[in-house]
């Protein structure tokens, strides 16, 4: 979906855009938030918010959670 330059409305009529936005525990997150909030409601896109759990790549613990996550994926 690409957005019109102008206004930041989707482009094709009858679509939806999607927000998209990390959450973290800084405060420019929370000003991206609040953003992505308004924006959402000003042009009806759909807002979805993530969050990472954990350290970063190759932090201590995290070999425990990947093999988890490949052991239920291989379950299925």
């Amino acid at each position: 979906m690409t957005e019109n330059a102008a206004n930041g409305e989707p482009s094709s009529p009858g679509t939806s855009a999607t927000i998209v936005v990390g959450a973290t525990s800084k405060p420019g997150s929370r000003r991206a938030i609040e953003w992505a909030v308004a924006r959402a409601a000003s042009t009806g896109a759909r807002l979805e918010l993530f969050s990472v759990i954990g350290g970063a790549v190759g932090a201590v613990g995290e070999q425990e959670v990947v093999q988890r996550a490949v052991d239920y994926e291989e379950a299925f």
